[in-house]
């Protein structure tokens, strides 16, 4: 079994982080959000009012307190929420980047 060195495996990562930089566009400071809460809801709501959201557990229903709260503050919007496996959200993910189109808003793995 041959051993990948070192600086190849960091060369691999490097070109992993460069394809992700690539697809978010993240630049080289980080993003200061200076909207208010109010600015962003009606933000999001010129967008479709839709947030999705991908939460790890093995209960669907684990999570519906935290849909019905953010439902109650953000009134209109609607929050598809997801629960399952942190396994297979993973894989989700990848696909997603994979495919160049990132779909979900949130996740908490």
């Amino acid at each position: 079994m041959r051993l990948v060195s070192l600086p190849s495996t960091l060369l691999l990562a490097a070109n992993a982080a460069a394809t992700y930089d690539a697809l978010f566009h993240f630049g080289p400071t980080a993003q200061v959000e200076t909207r208010s809460i109010d600015q962003i809801y009606k933000a999001a709501l010129k967008e479709g009012g839709v947030v999705t959201t991908w939460f790890r557990g093995d209960e669907k229903n684990q999570e519906d307190a935290v849909k019905k709260a953010f439902e109650t503050a953000f009134p209109v919007m609607k929050l598809n929420l997801t629960v399952d496996l942190s396994k297979y959200l993973d894989g989700n993910i990848d696909q997603q980047l994979a495919n160049n189109n990132v779909y979900v808003d949130t996740v908490a793995l």
